[in-house]
C-alpha cells in the first residue's frame, strides 16, 4: 500500500517493497544510535559518534559490494547492508558508553520506564518530531509527483535527494552543535554565549550555502552523472539540482535557529 500511494513506477515496485521492508526492520537500530549519540554530544563528546558512523559507512560500502555485486540481491541487498552496518554501529556505541569513563553507568533497572523522565523527553521530543515530520511529508509529496511523471523524473529526483542529503550534513551539524552547546551554556546561566554560538553557526552555515550553491551552478550535470549514465535523467537532475541547491543557504540559517530553540 505504501508503494502504491507513492506512485512508484512499475519497473521499481518489487525492489522498492523489498528495500522498504528490510529498512523498516532497521528502525530500532537507527533510534538506538541517535539516542546514544545525543547522550555523548550532550556531554561534549561529538567525536565518538563520528567514529561509530564512520565504521558503519565503511561496512555499508563493503556489504553493498557483497550483497549487490557478488550475490546480486539488488535493492534488498542495499537495504540489508545498511541495516547490518547500523546494527554494528549501535553495538559499538553501546559498548563504548558502558566501558568508557563518562561518569555514566548502565544497569538493567535503567530500562524500566519512569513517567516523569519520559514526560520531559516527550515534551521536547514531540515538537521536534512534528517539525521533521512535516518536512518529510513535503518531500513525500514531491516524490509522488515525480513518480507520476515517469521513471526519468523519478530517478532524477531520487539522485538529487541523495546529493542534497550529503550536502545538508553541514546545516544538520549546525543544528546539533547549536542545540548541544546552547543547552550547556543556558544550563550554566550563560545565555549570551548561547547566542554567540547561534551567531557563528549561522555565519558558517550561510557561508557554506552560498559557496556550494554558486559552485553547483557550474557542475550540476557532472555531479548527477556520477550516479547514472541516462542522459535524460542527467539533464532533468541537473535542472532540479541547480534550483534545489539554494536551500542549503536557507536551511543552514533555519537549522541553526531550530537548534537554538531546542537548546532553550
Amino acid at each position: 500500500p505504501i508503494v502504491s500511494i507513492m506512485s512508484t513506477p512499475s519497473e521499481a515496485v518489487n525492489g522498492t517493497i523489498a528495500y522498504l521492508t528490510i529498512c523498516f526492520i532497521g528502525i530500532p537500530f537507527i533510534t538506538a544510535y541517535n539516542i546514544i549519540s545525543s547522550i555523548l554530544r550532550g556531554m561534549g563528546d561529538s567525536k565518538s559518534p563520528m567514529y561509530f558512523i564512520a565504521v558503519a559507512c565503511v561496512m555499508n560500502i563493503i556489504l553493498d559490494y557483497i550483497f549487490m555485486g557478488a550475490l546480486h540481491l539488488g535493492p534488498a541487498g542495499a537495504a540489508l547492508g545498511t541495516t547490518l552496518s547500523q546494527t554494528v554501529s549501535v553495538a559499538a556505541a553501546l559498548i563504548f558508553l558502558m566501558k568508557k569513563e563518562h561518569g555514566l553507568s548502565l544497569h538493567r533497572a535503567d530500562f524500566k520506564p519512569q513517567s516523569p523522565i519520559m514526560g520531559r523527553i516527550l515534551k521536547i521530543g514531540v515538537p521536534i518530531a512534528m517539525q521533521d515530520g512535516l518536512i518529510q511529508v513535503a518531500f513525500i509529496l514531491i516524490t509522488i509527483i515525480a513518480n507520476q511523471r515517469g521513471l526519468t523524473d523519478a530517478a532524477a529526483v531520487g539522485i538529487v535527494e541523495k546529493i542534497i542529503s550529503f550536502l545538508f550534513l553541514i546545516p544538520s551539524s549546525m543544528l546539533s552543535t547549536v542545540s548541544a552547546l546552547g543547552a550547556q551554556n543556558i544550563g550554566a546561566n550563560q545565555p549570551e554565549r548561547a547566542k554567540q554560538t547561534l551567531r557563528y553557526a549561522i555565519y558558517l552555515a550561510a557561508g557554506f550555502g552560498i559557496v556550494i550553491s554558486i559552485l553547483v551552478q557550474f557542475v550540476a550535470e557532472p555531479v548527477v552523472s556520477l550516479f547514472t549514465s541516462d542522459n535524460d535523467a542527467i539533464l532533468a537532475g541537473g535542472q532540479y539540482l541547480r534550483g534545489y541547491i539554494w536551500d542549503c543557504f536557507f536551511a543552514g540559517i533555519h537549522f541553526s535557529f531550530s537548534g537554538y530553540f531546542c537548546a532553550c
